[in-house]
């Protein structure tokens, strides 16, 4: 295919994350990986947003990627080039477990993904640079319990030739 839509999420998820395989399952999976506050290894999941609204919630806690806006720039009358900036959301959603402390939980995973992605903001394929533009909490209250979310915005370019 000659023209393909933009949408860096399986980039972004390969670079940042850790490829894991859950038994249970019989599948991959890409997790960003924590320590508590009791010093265990917690493996936090990456899915796309579609696959979290589509099937049963996964079990918390989980990032979910958002592919919020593309806009696509084209740099010259025949746009042979283009620049794409793809906006996306990493949604780190959990609540209150016994084996997290809520006051620094967020902030270890959102340390995490800051330091994965300025390592890697100029290397990821199909990724030419990506860095985190925003960052907004927002709580919800399901039966019986609150969720969290710690949302951060992730810009990401990439140019191409036609």
């Amino acid at each position: 295919m000659a023209h393909e839509a933009y949408d860096p999420r399986d980039d972004v998820r390969e670079k940042i994350g850790t490829n894991l395989y859950n038994f249970e399952l019989e599948q991959e999976y890409y997790a960003i990986q924590i320590t508590n506050s009791f010093g265990e290894t917690v493996n936090i999941p990456i899915y796309d947003r579609e696959k979290v609204l589509s099937r049963e919630q996964p079990k918390l806690p989980y990032v979910s990627m958002a592919l919020v806006k593309v806009y696509n720039d084209p740099h010259n009358i025949g746009a042979t080039v283009r620049k794409f900036t793809a906006y996306v959301d990493l949604d780190v959603v959990y609540t209150a477990m016994e084996n997290i402390d809520l006051s620094d939980f967020a902030k270890k995973i959102k340390d995490e993904l800051h330091d994965k992605i300025r390592t890697y903001q100029a290397t990821t394929n199909d990724v030419f640079f990506m860095n985190i533009e925003s960052e907004r909490y927002l709580d919800t209250n399901e039966p019986r319990q609150v969720i969290f979310h710690y949302i951060l915005t992730l810009k990401c370019e990439h140019h191409d030739a036609c």
